[in-house]
């Protein structure tokens, strides 16, 4: 199935919904979460940044099967070429990463569920 989003085609093997999009201060980068139409095929999640205006999108495969369900840009450092962030997932779990220069770079668990009152 196809989807095209601000230009972009995405491709998926499934039908599926977008279940949130979230777009950093600056409008430059999009994170995009798509959940399955059923349960036989997992959750993706995409990113769209502007590549000499023509947008690409790139699937997040550390997020697979993951439904992106909140998401935190740290402002004082988004910019065209960086963009560190936070997000959360329908599982309880949170992941930090960072945009630079329209890839995702260092995307990591950094909380879990279980992890409710650690240091």
């Amino acid at each position: 199935m196809t989807y095209v989003i601000f230009g972009a085609e995405i491709n998926l093997n499934q039908e599926a919904n977008v279940s949130n999009m979230y777009l950093d201060p600056s409008g430059l980068h999009l994170i995009l979460s798509f959940s399955p139409k059923d349960s036989r095929h997992p959750a993706e999640v995409f990113y769209i940044g502007s590549s000499n205006g023509h947008p690409k999108p790139k699937e997040i495969p550390q997020l697979k099967s993951h439904i992106v369900t909140a998401m935190a840009w740290n402002q004082e450092f988004v910019s065209e070429n960086v963009a560190p962030f936070l997000l959360g997932t329908s599982k309880g779990l949170i992941f930090e990463a960072e945009i630079i220069n329209n890839e995702i770079r260092n995307c990591k668990q950094v909380r879990s569920k279980k992890s409710r009152y650690s240091s």
